[in-house]
């Protein structure tokens, strides 16, 4: 799911490679991989379909490896590693390892005071997260970022979050 996301937050494409056996029959890693991904997508379909990359694809401090032979490298993402889209008045940040206590800040989304340089200058109006209804969101921002404190998910993969600003 990862790759999938690192790809998108660059508005690139990836290609599912989906090989029958001789009698037309799929393997069953690849019926879970299809259906892990159906499912994540039903969740955070707003998130991926129709957005394009926001002003900044990503940040964290995962280095991301170039190369031959190493998109099946199992990486180390933390909490700190977030990937950005944008569709109409919502930025969505897809946080890559979510973090057991909820707390987060997302450095991109802090406040800045100066309009002449590329930084996020909205008003942030509210936060969901994609696919957990019952989430209790608070937020704050600061010059160091918008800090959240979310309690009420529970997930392995990389969560969603709806940002939607003024």
């Amino acid at each position: 799911m990862c790759n999938f996301i690192e790809i998108l937050s660059k508005n690139g494409n990836m290609l599912l490679n989906v090989g029958p056996r001789g009698d037309g029959s799929i393997p069953e890693e690849d019926i879970k991989i299809l259906k892990e991904i159906g499912e994540w997508m039903k969740k955070n379909e707003s998130a991926v379909s129709g957005s394009r990359p926001w002003r900044k694809s990503r940040e964290g401090t995962l280095q991301i490896p170039e190369g031959q032979f190493t998109d099946n490298l199992e990486l180390p993402y933390t909490k700190e590693d977030i990937r950005f889209t944008v569709k109409g008045d919502s930025i969505y940040a897809f946080v890559m390892q979510y973090p057991e206590d909820g707390v987060l800040t997302i450095r991109s989304l802090a406040d800045s005071k100066d309009q002449n340089v590329p930084e996020f200058h909205g008003l942030i109006e509210q936060i969901r997260v994609l696919g957990f209804d019952k989430a209790n969101v608070q937020w704050k921002t600061d010059s160091e970022g918008l800090h959240l404190q979310i309690q009420g998910v529970k997930t392995d993969l990389p969560a969603v979050l709806r940002i939607q600003v003024k």
